[in-house]
């Protein structure tokens, strides 16, 4: 192979690499970054351990968000990875006392990128619950899905933090309900979650 090939496809990978991980990493952190200059107290937000709250104050880099009545906790600006603003879609069909969930359910993945990825439990399975759903009628409640820490079969997510179980399990909840832990069970082990409707019904 001569220099000049060789130079070119160091040139091709390179810009393969890019196009495929640099590019779409900045575009989701200018993303979080302009969300995140934008949050105004009074916001219902997620942060990146999967919890949900609601900002009371913001300090420069820093906010206070409650997550439990009387119960705030203060924390990086850069710890909130959405607002719930973007669940207007979801709520939509249940407006003025309708109920869509005999035919829609929504589900969200806290801290999974687009499609896979980002610090989330982003494995699991909704085709057969789908199918059963259809054929068999048997409506999806809950949805485990695993974190894809190190020895995963299906692949390692580079980004699942250091500090949880390789194979950390949550619970995917209907929206509008959340995963809460139950104050005493592994925290690990999705069967120590349940989903609650934040808005008082279980």
């Amino acid at each position: 192979m001569s220099s000049a090939l060789q130079y070119l496809v160091i040139l091709v990978a390179l810009l393969g690499f890019w196009a495929i991980v640099v590019r779409p990493t900045r575009k989701r952190q200018r993303e979080a970054e302009q969300m995140q200059s934008a949050l105004v107290v009074g916001d219902r937000v997620l942060m990146s351990a999967g919890v949900f709250g609601t900002l009371k104050e913001i300090n420069d880099d820093r906010v206070k968000i409650e997550i439990a009545p009387g119960t705030v906790i203060e924390a990086m600006r850069q710890v909130v990875i959405e607002k719930q603003d973007d669940v207007g879609r979801a709520e939509h069909p249940l407006a003025n006392g309708g109920d869509a969930t005999d035919f829609a359910r929504f589900y969200r993945i806290p801290g999974m990128a687009h499609c896979a990825g980002g610090p989330a439990t982003d494995q699991f399975d909704l085709l057969s619950k789908l199918v059963a759903w259809v054929e068999q009628g048997q409506a999806p409640n809950r949805i485990v899905a695993t974190a894809r820490g190190a020895g995963n079969p299906g692949g390692t997510n580079p980004e699942v933090p250091a500090g949880w179980a390789p194979d950390r399990t949550r619970p995917l909840c209907p929206f509008p309900a959340v995963a809460r832990y139950d104050g005493t069970g592994d925290v690990e082990r999705a069967e120590s979650w349940a989903c609650v409707n934040p808005r008082g019904a279980r």
